[in-house]
């Protein structure tokens, strides 16, 4: 079964663009959407996306303009069913559509991660990397508000979905070129203002990723051993740290999902559950454990609590 979107995105050059560019920005930008089936599984828990492909549906020259279909695919129709389900709970929407901006805002956030990640490994004025978080916290905070959960999150979920943070940067830093040709143009996506990389934030862009910058790796691991080493339960997102033995006997940061009950963690130091974990590359191309998300842990009481409420009411919140 397959739901299809459909989006246009739009660059405001007054100059023509090479073909040779727009054919690398497209293939760029495929690549950036193949990118969001990670992130639509983590932020709808449960959904399995098989695949998705990209279409051009129609290109206009002058102030370059694409029209591109989008086409997820799922396994059967309960799992489409289950996905629309899920995404109608947290935005609100009965399907995800034209006027839903969630693919907009991830497919942006993905490219101001690129664009931020390829700038950090080259010399560059300050101000570059300031502008493009600027307009990346525009957008985290758009897709917060319509997942419903906090910026910090949101942000989590997109940094960790990225399983090469180098070759998001070399895409990210091929979708925008076109309008990088032009000091004053800016791109939009779905006619939205606020779904745009503005011309500041393109020209703060990179023009290219050193071929020898070092990378980061994301894994998964399922049901994996998790020993507390360090907690704090007024936060979700710090003061948490972990040894996770399966990847490394080092004592890592840690950030907890919402569905998580700290104070179940701080009574039960030692659980089973699944972890992200965010890998930095050394000099030696030896892969160091940076941080570690604790997705979910069996036998949560949250997810048991919540199963109740469903059936009988509502009930407080988890600490921020």
């Amino acid at each position: 079964m397959e739901l299809t979107t459909s989006h246009r995105i739009f660059y405001s050059n007054e100059n023509p663009i090479p073909v040779t560019e727009i054919a690398e920005s497209l293939m760029a930008l495929e690549r950036v959407i193949k990118a969001s089936p990670e992130v639509l599984e983590r932020l709808f828990p449960g959904v399995k996306i098989d695949k998705v492909d990209v279409y051009i549906k129609k290109i206009e020259s002058g102030s370059l303009l694409e029209d591109f279909i989008v086409k997820f695919f799922f396994g059967d129709q309960g799992a489409l069913d289950d996905f629309i389900k899920k995404l109608r709970k947290k935005t609100g929407m009965e399907k995800l559509q034209q006027d839903n901006k969630t693919l907009s805002v991830i497919i942006l956030a993905l490219i101001l991660m690129g664009g931020a990640y390829g700038l950090s490994k080259i010399p560059s004025d300050p101000k570059n990397q300031t502008t493009i978080e600027a307009n990346n916290n525009v957008i985290i905070n758009l897709g917060a508000g319509m997942v419903e959960m906090s910026p910090d999150d949101f942000r989590a979920i997109i940094e960790t979905s990225v399983k090469s943070k180098k070759e998001l940067a070399q895409d990210a830093i091929k979708v925008i070129m076109p309008a990088k040709k032009d000091q004053r143009a800016s791109i939009t996506f779905d006619g939205d203002p606020q779904t745009a990389l503005t011309a500041e934030t393109i020209r703060a862009f990179p023009s290219y990723v050193p071929p020898d910058a070092t990378d980061e790796i994301i894994r998964d691991y399922k049901s994996t051993n998790v020993i507390i080493r360090a907690t704090d339960l007024d936060s979700l997102k710090k003061g948490w740290a972990a040894v996770v033995p399966e990847v490394s006997d080092k004592r890592v940061p840690l950030q907890l999902d919402p569905n998580i009950d700290p104070n179940y963690l701080s009574a039960n130091p030692s659980v089973l559950g699944d972890v992200t974990v965010i890998f930095k590359i050394n000099g030696d191309n030896i892969e160091i454990p940076k941080k570690y998300f604790l997705r979910t842990i069996e036998n949560n009481p949250i997810e048991d609590a919540n199963q109740s409420i469903n059936r009988t009411g509502s009930a407080g919140a988890v600490p921020e």
